[in-house]
């Protein structure tokens, strides 16, 4: 990312020295704003008693069209009951550049206020798309921060109001390409409105030729005249099929670990009520169970799918449980995460690589041996990525929070033989039954988040999935010749320091063991490797030691599933769009070792799956998650 730079006019009007042109007449951002995005939009009438409503704006600049919309949707009684504002900037402004560009909010406190929670949700300037929370969830703000056709190509939503901001036509051409117009028709909502301050020629015939009804009125700021817009296209046209049925009002959550109360957390600020129901006497039983565990982003030279998806969940994971962490309402910390790299790699050659991709210091920061060893503590002879917003949580504490809502029901003891389809007045429903056929709930739709009834319903084929046995090891605070990392540290296994001092270290890895007791061979690999990465003395069997079992389901490709079931694995599809689904029917499994970086990530990715809500992540992400991409992969192979 390239950040603006902002210079002011004598005026103190912002301007942008890159394309010569202001930010906003000398009249004032927001009042331009008001008149321009809002009123022509017929906002805030055409949000009022709507489940939800989505703007999508072409450029978020100086972010007064936001703070404008959000503030005069905070203050209808009849707003909608979520408003979704995704915005796009291929050159955002920085933190500080941002407060002084708001200096002027001063003469509105409401705003400023708003403001001020934006500026401390400013996400580190990466590329990719960034989700901000306000107003408890009913406010978000989806920023993605690339080049406007990239960005239009990436999002999956039908948006209701569209702002086209950006500099004049003539001073930056990309903003208002025919490729731009054709990609807001194909993520218009029925019924549509679009609004801009330009009146310009290629304006009016790029929103006509998408499929607008275009027509001027008066202007703002000494223009005489803009452009108002109405999505009603001549040709209906065919849109791909979709899974998600936006009438849910209940939705079943099999699993209640940390990808079932993800998902039911995400989907009950959407309004929909979720019955979780779990098998075992208490939540987070399984692997979600652990005393604690790691969340952080990766990195790779690259910078493909894998690395963009742990990007994305481990940012929107640093938000979502720093708030949590400091309000004591669950256990963790978020200092930081190293992982030691075990080749003898320099720092100025792990730098090297963050500046070719222009890697903020916010997210990742490279470090030699001496400043690894600084920040844990610890003589460590390596150097090492400090993820700066990694860190560690009680997943069992996270799991008890998310599954506190009121729009959700937990029953536990509760044993699933089978989920079945059924039409019931008039609709279709699903049911969820135990052994004897007796009906246990029937909701809506039904989201698998546990691995044996995933792999119970997937249809049946070469499915490359697998369960995988870890056991964590507890070493307690007071043992002796215990090194405690200041830092949670990564390498050959890992380590972490909990609150009361004890040190959790781990993990084993065994596919096809059954085993479920905890073995002092499992203890003495933990310590092994734990010694050599903290430089303990530590043995297995001088020492008093607790531990865990669990089983993680994980891929082939090390990429979780999320979406809408295949009907059958024996298709012939070669893209997923083509692939039959089985109606209601969605899964979000498969998060292996990594469920504390994936979960709220794929809580919202399920939610959109299931609503039609928009995407958090770019297209090509969320595909890399889609349950059908094995199959649509085996197709596309050449037969040999």
């Amino acid at each position: 990312m390239i950040p603006a730079l902002v210079e002011y006019t004598e005026e103190g009007t912002p301007r942008a020295p890159a394309f010569g042109d202001v930010y906003h007449p000398r009249q004032g951002g927001l009042a331009q704003s008001r008149h321009v995005f809002l009123g022509g939009n017929g906002l805030p009438a055409r949000w009022q008693n709507q489940p939800h409503f989505v703007v999508l704006e072409t450029g978020f600049g100086l972010g007064l069209n936001f703070l404008s919309t959000w503030q005069a949707w905070r203050s209808d009684p009849q707003r909608s009951q979520q408003l979704w504002f995704v915005s796009i900037e291929k050159h955002p402004l920085r933190r500080l550049d941002l407060l002084q560009a708001w200096q002027a909010l001063a003469t509105e406190p409401d705003l400023q206020a708003l403001a001020t929670e934006l500026v401390q949700a400013w996400p580190p300037l990466i590329q990719g798309t960034h989700t901000l929370f306000f107003d408890h969830g009913k406010v978000k703000l989806v920023l993605a921060l690339s080049d406007v056709r990239q960005a239009l190509k990436g999002l999956r939503l039908k948006a209701h109001a569209f702002y086209l901001d950006g500099f004049a036509p003539a001073r930056n051409p990309d903003m208002w390409a025919p490729e731009v117009f054709k990609a807001i028709g194909r993520l218009a909502a029925p019924d549509a409105t679009a609004a801009t301050w330009s009146a310009a020629r290629d304006v009016r015939n790029g929103l006509t030729t998408a499929g607008f009804e275009v027509r001027k009125v008066a202007g703002f700021g000494g223009k005489r005249d803009m452009i108002t817009a109405r999505y009603q296209p001549q040709e209906t046209r065919r849109s791909p099929p979709s899974f998600h049925l936006p009438q849910t009002r209940h939705a079943l959550i099999i699993g209640a670990g940390l990808a079932g109360a993800a998902c039911a957390s995400a989907l009950a600020a959407q309004g929909v009520h979720c019955t979780v129901l779990e098998q075992a006497g208490q939540p987070a039983a399984g692997a979600s169970g652990n005393r604690a565990g790691l969340f952080h982003g990766v990195f790779h030279a690259e910078d493909g799918p894998h690395a963009r998806l742990h990007r994305s969940a481990a940012l929107l994971a640093a938000r979502t449980y720093a708030p949590l962490i400091q309000e004591g309402l669950i256990e963790g910390r978020i200092d930081g995460l190293l992982r030691l790299h075990t080749h003898a790699t320099s720092a100025q050659t792990l730098q090297g690589h963050l500046d070719r991709q222009q890697i903020p210091m916010e997210y990742l920061q490279a470090c030699s041996p001496e400043q690894a060893s600084d920040l844990s503590a610890l003589p460590l002879s390596h150097s090492a990525w400090l993820f700066t917003q990694g860190g560690w949580l009680s997943p069992r504490h996270l799991v008890d929070y998310w599954l506190q809502q009121s729009a959700i029901t937990l029953e536990l003891n509760v044993q699933v033989q089978q989920v079945i389809a059924v039409e019931r007045n008039g609709r279709e429903q699903w049911l969820a039954q135990d052994a004897q056929g007796n009906t246990l709930a029937c909701a809506d739709v039904v989201v698998l988040c546990q691995a044996q009834a995933v792999v119970q319903y997937l249809p049946s084929g070469p499915w490359p999935v697998e369960q995988e046995r870890g056991q964590i090891t507890l070493i307690a605070a007071h043992t002796p010749h215990l090194h405690s990392p200041k830092l949670p540290l990564m390498g050959l296994g890992y380590a972490l320091t909990l609150n009361s001092g004890d040190v959790l270290c781990g993990a084993t890895s065994q596919t096809n063991d059954a085993d479920p007791l905890v073995r002092m061979a499992d203890h003495a690999f933990n310590l092994d490797r734990f010694n050599a990465l903290t430089g303990s003395r530590i043995s297995a069997h001088e020492t008093s030691l607790s531990g865990r079992v669990a089983w993680r389901f994980r891929t082939e490709d090390r990429l979780p599933l999320v979406g809408a079931v295949p009907l059958a694995w024996n298709q012939n599809a070669l893209r997923l769009r083509d692939v039959p689904r089985q109606r209601g029917l969605f899964m979000c499994a498969g998060l292996g070792s990594r469920g504390i970086t994936w979960a709220p990530l794929l809580g919202e990715l399920l939610a959109a799956c299931v609503t039609g809500s928009p995407m958090p992540i770019e297209g090509d992400l969320a595909d890399a998650t889609d349950p059908a991409r094995f199959m649509v992969r085996r197709n596309r192979k050449p037969s040999l």
